[in-house]
């Protein structure tokens, strides 16, 4: 299957190990990555040192603007509506090849841009997303961000597959399974290093221990096998408003049919996981 992968990679390691999966996958071919959210830079530096291990640079890495749909990210970064880029590719590499599956696994706000300039490319489309959450009382990062981009998203006829927070928060690395990577080669070394540094960040402003969190290698994982994650039609929409409800995906009646994951076997998840990228 030939996929495109959205990503704000950098601030979390899932991002890299999501791309990781996804490149060791023979069943996926990556036609491109478009990166979204603030510091694309600095993002685009990261994933070009990913690729450049991997020996993967002809996959082609495109930025976006700076700011969501409406309103900017974090109240400082200057807006940049002018850029396109991502957009735009996403666009070509969907009218290039009607059965591209999307893989949003970051603030949905190129994806949507390309929903909104040409609604067309939506038609039995597959979109696989990480985020969202149903058994908790705030939103899920990736759909806070941008709560417009994501209701457009879900009501794009599309066909969506949403793995929120609530499976994959079950998916958690040990770490035995973190000290792992470091024995694997290059590639291994590298993950093994953005695991640490993860994990040393998240404790530093935690001011607890952590262990990172597979959220986005989950969603790469739904293309790939369909034993260890189940889902379940609902409809869902996406609250556009509130100062404590902006951002939430709600089941409700009125909402857009997607399918969102509801079980996951993590063991079982986490030993292909780790086979995949480590060998």
């Amino acid at each position: 299957m030939n996929i495109l992968i959205d990503t704000d990679i950098g601030g979390d390691v899932d991002d890299a190990l999501a791309v990781a999966l996804a490149i060791h996958s023979p069943e996926l071919d990556i036609k491109g990555i478009t990166l979204v959210y603030i510091a694309n830079q600095w993002r685009k530096s990261i994933i070009n040192e990913m690729l450049t291990v991997y020996k993967r640079t002809d996959i082609p890495v495109t930025m976006g603007a700076e700011k969501p749909l409406t309103g900017l990210w974090d109240g400082k970064a200057p807006p940049n509506p002018s850029d396109n880029r991502a957009a735009e590719c996403i666009i070509r590499l969907c009218d290039e090849d009607p059965g591209l599956a999307i893989v949003g696994i970051g603030p949905l706000t190129y994806i949507a841009a390309a929903l909104i300039a040409a609604p067309r490319i939506a038609c039995s489309r597959k979109i696989n997303l990480m985020g969202g959450v149903f058994n908790a009382s705030k939103p899920e990062w990736n759909i806070l961000c941008d709560p417009q981009a994501a209701h457009i998203v879900i009501n794009s006829g599309a066909e969506i597959y949403m793995v929120p927070l609530d499976v994959t928060e079950q998916c958690r690395f040990t770490r035995d399974e973190v000290d792992a990577f470091a024995r694997r080669g290059e590639e291994g070394q590298l993950l093994h290093r953005m695991l640490l540094q993860c994990i040393s960040d998240f404790e530093k402003a935690w001011g607890k221990s952590y262990l990172p969190i597979l959220h986005d290698p989950l969603a790469i994982s739904a293309i790939l096998w369909k034993d260890h994650l189940l889902f379940q039609r609902e409809n869902v929409i996406i609250e556009l408003e509130g100062a404590y409800t902006r951002g939430a995906t709600v089941k409700h009646h009125d909402g857009a049919a997607i399918a969102i994951g509801v079980q996951v076997d993590p063991l079982l998840f986490k030993e292909r996981l780790i086979q995949r990228i480590c060998g």
